[in-house]
C-alpha cells in the first residue's frame, strides 16, 4: 500500500484511509469503531477577551538575515521580522512543516492563544491539515512554502507600514489566517486553464475566480471538521471574520489587479487633507471604500502574494524559476491537448528576463506605489484610531511617526525592485550575446506606427487639430496596447484591458516593439 493511500485528517478523523485504499469496508468500520470514534471532539470555549487599545507587538523592522546560517528554527524565527526572511530555509529547519511553525510563532506573538481567540489543541490539527492539502498537487511554487512566505510577508507589511495601529485583534487574526490559506489545494494551473479546458472546478464556480473560490471552499471545509475548529469567536465575530477572509482571498485573483489599483488611485485623487482630518477627528465616522479596513486588508494580501519581485534578489530569482516551471508544465499539458499556449507557457520561446522586467514595472511597482500613497495619506487617521502599537514605533503613535515607517518600507521595496529589474536586464544582455540565430525575419513589419514617449496618449486623442481618422487610429492603438499588456502574463489574461491606464499600456507596448526591432536587426 502506498503512502498516498493515507490522509492525515479526513472527515474529522486522524489517520483515516484515503479513497484509493484497497481495504474492505467492514475492516475500516471496525477500526473506526474501536479506535477513532473514541476521540471526542473538543468544544471550543467562546473567548471573553475584548481588544484593548495600544497593546504593543514586539516587532523590529528590517533585521538583517543576509549570510545568516542558523543552527535551529528558534534562531531563525527570531529574525522573522526581516523582509528578506526565507520560507525555504524555514522549511528545512522545521522538517518540511514551515506553515505550521510560522503560524504558531506569529499566533503566539500576537497573543491569540493567551487571549482565548484560538484553541491551541485544534489549531495544530488545522495547520497540519492545511499544510497537507497544500501539497496535494505537488506544485513547484503554489505549495506550503509559498503560503508561509505570504503569511510572513503580511506580518512584516502590517507592522512596517504602521497599518497594525489601525487594526484590532480580530482583523489581524483574519489577515494572517487568509494569508496562510489563500492558495490551499492550488492545482498548479491558472484560472484561464480551467476555463479553457472546462474543468470540474470551472463548471462548479461558473468560470468566476475559479481557484480563489476553491481555496475558500477548502479552507471553510477544513475549519468545519471536528478537530480543526480552532476559532473561539462569538457569532458576530465569526461573521465579520469570514467576511474579511472571503474578501481578501477573492482579491488575490490577478484578474482583479487593475481594478484594485485604478479604484484606489482614483479615490486618492479626490481626497483632500481636510477630508482626512474629518475622519481623524471623528473616530466613529465610517471610512468609505477603498479606504475601509476590508479593502485595505485585501490590498495588502494581494501585494504580499506578488511580493517576490520586491524581495532580495536570491529570493526573487528562486521563486521566479519555480513559478515558471508551473507555467511550462501547464504549457506541456496544453500541447498534448492541441490547444494554443498562453504567454510564458512555452519553455522553448519564453523570454524570462523580459517577463520579469515587465511584471515589475507594470504590475508590482504600481501596486506598491498605490499602497504607499494610500497609507501616507491616511497617517493622521491611523494615528487617531490606533488599536495596537508596534515596538518599532517608539512612544505614542502620531501621524509623523507612522509616516516615517511608511517611508522606511517604501525605500526598502523600491531599492529591491530597482536592483532586481537591473539584474534581469543584465541577464537579458548576456543571454542575447550567446543566443542562437533567430528564425524570425530580420526586419519584421511594424503593424502600428511608433508614438513619441513624450506625447501623452490622452493629449493625442483630445487634440482638436487631429483628423477623425488619426483619432480613430490612436484609439485603436491604445486598445491594442492595453490588450497586449493584459495578455503578457497568464495570470492576468482575465483582467479587463480597459482598466489598464493608457500611459502604462502604451509605454509597455512601445518598449516591447523596440526590443523586438533591436533583436531582429542584430546580427
Amino acid at each position: 500500500m502506498a503512502i498516498e493511500d493515507f490522509d492525515l485528517i479526513e472527515d474529522g478523523h486522524y489517520g483515516s484511509l484515503g479513497p484509493y485504499a484497497c481495504v474492505p469496508k467492514e475492516i475500516t468500520e471496525q477500526l473506526h469503531k474501536a479506535y477513532l470514534d473514541k476521540l471526542k471532539p473538543i468544544k471550543p470555549k467562546l473567548s471573553k477577551y475584548k481588544p484593548q487599545d495600544h497593546e504593543h507587538v514586539n516587532f523590529t523592522f528590517n533585521l538583517d538575515v543576509d549570510g545568516l546560517v542558523p543552527h535551529s528554527s528558534d534562531e531563525y524565527f527570531a529574525k522573522i521580522d526581516s523582509w528578506g526572511w526565507s520560507s525555504h530555509l524555514a522549511s528545512l529547519l522545521c522538517g518540511t512543516k514551515p506553515l505550521r511553525c510560522t503560524f504558531a510563532n506569529l499566533f503566539e506573538r500576537y497573543g491569540f492563544f493567551r487571549k482565548g481567540l484560538v484553541d491551541s489543541q485544534q489549531f495544530f490539527n488545522f495547520c497540519d491539515s492545511i499544510e497537507q492539502k497544500y501539497q496535494k498537487h505537488r506544485n513547484f511554487y503554489h505549495n506550503g512554502i509559498h503560503g508561509t512566505d505570504v503569511l510572513q510577508t503580511v506580518h512584516v507589511m502590517i507592522n512596517s507600514t504602521g497599518l497594525i495601529n489601525f487594526l484590532d485583534d480580530l482583523e489581524i487574526l483574519a489577515i494572517l489566517f487568509a494569508a496562510a490559506c489563500h492558495d490551499v489545494e492550488h492545482t498548479g494551473t491558472t484560472n484561464d486553464f480551467h476555463k479553457d479546458t472546462k474543468s470540474v472546478l470551472a463548471q462548479l464556480y461558473n468560470n468566476v475566480s475559479v481557484l480563489e473560490n476553491h481555496h475558500l471552499e477548502t479552507t471553510w471545509n477544513t475549519l468545519g471538521q471536528k478537530y480543526c475548529n480552532m476559532l473561539n469567536l462569538s457569532g458576530s465575530q465569526l461573521k465579520y471574520f469570514k467576511e474579511l477572509v472571503h474578501e481578501m482571498i477573492l482579491h488575490t485573483d490577478l484578474a482583479k489587479h487593475f481594478d484594485q489599483v485604478k479604484s484606489i488611485n482614483s479615490a486618492l485623487a479626490v481626497m483632500t487633507p481636510d477630508t482626512w482630518s474629518e475622519y481623524a477627528s471623528d473616530p466613529d465616522k465610517p471610512i468609505p471604500a477603498p479606504f475601509d479596513k476590508k479593502s485595505l486588508l485585501a490590498l495588502v494580501l494581494h501585494a504580499a502574494d506578488i511580493s517576490n519581485a520586491a524581495k532580495p534578489w536570491h529570493l526573487q530569482q528562486l521563486f521566479t524559476m519555480q513559478i515558471l516551471q508551473e507555467f511550462f508544465d501547464q504549457g506541456d499539458e496544453l500541447k498534448q491537448r492541441n490547444m494554443s499556449l498562453p504567454p510564458l507557457s512555452n519553455r522553448t520561446t519564453t523570454n524570462i528576463p523580459d517577463s520579469q522586467i515587465g511584471f515589475i514595472a507594470y504590475l508590482v511597482k504600481p501596486l506598491y506605489e498605490s499602497i504607499s500613497n494610500c497609507l501616507s495619506s491616511m497617517a493622521p487617521v491611523i494615528a487617531a484610531r490606533a488599536k495596537h502599537g508596534s515596538s518599532y514605533i517608539q512612544g505614542v503613535q502620531t501621524a509623523s511617526s507612522i509616516l516615517a515607517t511608511v517611508n522606511d518600507f517604501d525605500n526598502l521595496w523600491r531599492g529591491n525592485l530597482t536592483y532586481n529589474s537591473n539584474r534581469w536586464g543584465k541577464i537579458k544582455i548576456a543571454s542575447n550575446r550567446f543566443a542562437r540565430p533567430s528564425v524570425m525575419p530580420k526586419n519584421p513589419k511594424i503593424l502600428f506606427k511608433k508614438k513619441s514617449k513624450e506625447q501623452k496618449p490622452e493629449a493625442i486623442i483630445e487634440d482638436d487639430c487631429e483628423s477623425e481618422e488619426d483619432q480613430e487610429e490612436d484609439i485603436k492603438f491604445i486598445q491594442k496596447a492595453r490588450k497586449s499588456l493584459a495578455m503578457s502574463h497568464p495570470a492576468t489574461m482575465s483582467a479587463n484591458p480597459e482598466n489598464i491606464p493608457s500611459e502604462i499600456a502604451i509605454t509597455a507596448y512601445e518598449s516591447k516593439e523596440t526590443v523586438n526591432s533591436e533583436d531582429s536587426s542584430s546580427p
